[in-house]
């Protein structure tokens, strides 16, 4: 595992120093200083000079919390810079095995240097070190004078301008057409950006580049297979990418072929190029970066594409969309991949706001639109009824817009809708009737199912009829009974494959009638391979009637038994998180699920027994690496009880 996959599973392991500092050294000091702020005796002295000491001192000590969080950032950044050593390095390992000439090992061994100069240049610009760009000779090995040793920049040049590089324009200018302008679209993001698969997935499908999800992850993965992208794995137990980064080289070689064929307009460093004079004029795409409003740019009449990269505040005139009738590809919205925690320490990051979100109602103009973000945008109340006019709509993005109060009835108009996100929409009340009428829908998150007498409201049975509907994610605020009675038209969902369910708040009168002691039975689609449960209310499970299901994860909520009554269970994947009330006995947990090949118990205190590593994971595949490696290592035992040899 690389580096870089390392420190984004999480904490363990490759944990950061300043992650170390803050949570070993700073969280507990602050802890200390509270108790002795709190204390009888001190808050009882007769001068508050020592009071206003230790406030000064705590200030201080935050002070120093907010540079190590700062700092934090700054380490992850710089971490995910030596991938593509280590790619570099075992290519070079593998050619040598291979009886690979010397000579083409040169511009790989090149390659090391420049990102070498690369981190070197990140650690300088972050903590102000200056770092000796020669070495000196007194380091173990002859070295030539300075004058004659080969600078940083004299090998960045020798690398752009070099045959590897001039290989790499060639092949991407051989590319078919469709391969190609999938890869530049790449140019247009930040270096040392993660992209998000799916995201970028959905930026083709609105310039039909490609048509569907499953055209564009074949495409995607032709990327990675021809190495133009490293792909960024966060998840020790999946093995499917769910997110991309592009090496600085070759990104900056893509920056330079879309800049000259006129397929993104981006200054050499990749930034915005026309943002110093908001000029789009001369390409069918527009990244938006800081600066300006939306509506003051120049635009192609042309225009295919607004992509927003980097800018916090959109404003839209009143006849914005009136003339933009062949765009394809509106993304006004957040395309970062931030974690809640991110989001909270770095809120301008994360943060776009609409100015008068009224202007959408114009947004029925644009007749070609295929694929339409507005993820994460504040100050949207509602989606206008012009929504409904946007027949050619493959994917809508509502994700975290937290602002947004109501969803128009026309939205089940979409005939051609594939892909629709509504989840974190927490002033959503309720699901406009008709859902059923959108026959294409394959992917649905954030469907409501709620307490309501009103009318003109979707249930969930309206769902079943959605033939090609795989992937489901809803919200429920109903009492455990009448949610469990609910939920088994989830049976029917003959084609589903992953379903998540967050259960809300529920009313106080619910709640009190509500016993801890009752159990959920639930009835599971029958192709059904994932089971995502958020905030379960329950402390156990009566049944999972389920013979396919794969992978079970548990996030919050009440939940003290793993026990499951439904015979035999084929789990193979089970994540745990933020669990405080679980008991269970990893003995007893492996015979219930017998198939199991990984585990992940993140902050559940009650299962510390478990044999878990610093990570908190357990896979069989390590367990019985282990057991093979102490085989090997320890003489033969007599077949005693395991129970006696534990105790002995």
């Amino acid at each position: 595992m690389s580096t870089a996959e390392t420190e984004a599973e999480g904490e363990g392991g490759g944990i950061l120093f300043s992650k170390y500092i803050d949570d070993g050294i700073l969280t507990p000091l602050l802890s200390s200083l509270q108790v002795i702020g709190d204390a009888k005796s001190f808050r009882g002295a007769e001068s508050s000079s020592d009071l206003a000491q230790l406030d000064s001192i705590r200030d201080m000590m935050r002070e120093l919390q907010a540079i190590f969080v700062k700092m934090g950032e700054n380490e992850r950044r710089i971490v995910h810079l030596f991938d593509p050593i280590e790619e570099l390095v075992d290519d070079v390992l593998n050619s040598l095995a291979a009886g690979g000439e010397i000579s083409t090992l040169q511009p790989k061994l090149a390659g090391v240097g420049v990102q070498i100069g690369i981190i070197r240049e990140a650690i300088s610009g972050s903590y102000k070190i200056k770092i000796q760009e020669e070495p000196s000779p007194d380091r173990g090995r002859d070295v030539e004078d300075s004058a004659s040793a080969p600078t940083m920049a004299g090998i960045r040049r020798c690398v752009r301008d070099g045959e590897q590089m001039a290989h790499l324009r060639r092949a991407v200018h051989g590319m078919d057409e469709q391969l190609r302008h999938c890869l530049l679209c790449l140019a247009a993001f930040p270096e040392g950006a993660v992209i998000k698969k799916r995201l970028l997935i959905h930026w083709w499908i609105g310039e039909k580049f490609v048509s569907s999800l499953e055209d564009g992850n074949e495409l995607f993965q032709q990327l990675v297979d021809l190495r133009f992208v490293r792909t960024v794995r966060r998840r020790g137990h999946c093995d499917t990418a769910h997110a991309c980064t592009v090496h600085p080289w070759i990104r900056r070689m893509l920056v330079a072929v879309a800049r000259s064929s006129a397929f993104l307009e981006i200054d050499p460093d990749g930034n915005g190029a026309s943002a110093s004079n908001n000029d789009f004029s001369r390409t069918h795409r527009a990244c938006l970066h800081d600066g300006g409003l939306l509506q003051g740019y120049r635009f192609h009449p042309q225009l295919s594409t607004i992509y927003n990269v980097g800018q916090s505040y959109v404003k839209l005139s009143t006849a914005w969309f009136t003339y933009r009738s062949q765009l394809g590809t509106v993304q006004l919205g957040q395309w970062r991949v931030a974690d809640p925690v991110d989001q909270i320490a770095y809120p301008r990051k994360s943060h776009i706001e609409l100015i008068d979100d009224h202007h959408l109602k114009g947004i029925g103009a644009c007749k070609n639109l295929r694929y339409l973000s507005l993820r994460g945008i504040s100050r949207i109340m509602a989606i206008p009824a012009a929504i409904g006019e946007l027949a050619e709509l493959v994917v809508l993005d509502l994700r975290a817009c937290h602002d947004l109060q109501v969803l128009a009835k026309e939205i089940t108009k979409l005939q051609k809708l594939q892909y629709l996100d509504v989840s974190e929409c927490y002033l959503l009340v309720d699901m406009p009737e008709g859902f059923d009428k959108m026959s294409q829908l394959q992917v649905l998150k954030g469907f409501l199912v709620v307490n309501s007498n009103k009318r003109n409201t979707c249930n969930l049975g309206e769902l079943v009829s959605l033939s090609n509907l795989r992937k489901l994610s809803i919200s429920v605020s109903k009492k455990l009974k009448r949610a469990e009675d609910e939920l088994k038209v989830l049976a029917n969902f003959a084609s589903l494959a992953s379903l998540k369910i967050t259960w809300g708040m529920v009313s106080p009168r619910d709640a009190a009638d509500e016993s801890d002691a009752a159990k959920f039975n639930l009835v599971l689609p029958s192709n059904l391979s994932k089971l995502d449960l958020y905030c379960f209310p329950s402390r156990q499970f009566g049944t999972i009637s389920s013979d396919s299901l794969k992978k079970l994860y548990f996030t919050g909520g009440k939940l003290h038994s793993l026990e499951i009554q439904n015979g035999e269970c084929k789990v193979e994947v089970l994540r745990l998180r933020c669990l405080k009330d679980l008991q269970f006995c990893w003995e007893e947990m492996r015979k219930l699920y017998p198939e199991l090949k990984f585990v992940e118990a993140q902050h559940c205190p009650g299962v510390a027994n478990w044999p878990l590593d610093n990570n908190k994971v357990w896979t069989k595949d390590a367990e019985t690496s282990n057991a093979a490696s102490a085989q090997s290592e320890e003489p033969t035992a007599p077949d005693v009880c395991p129970e006696i040899v534990e105790e002995g």
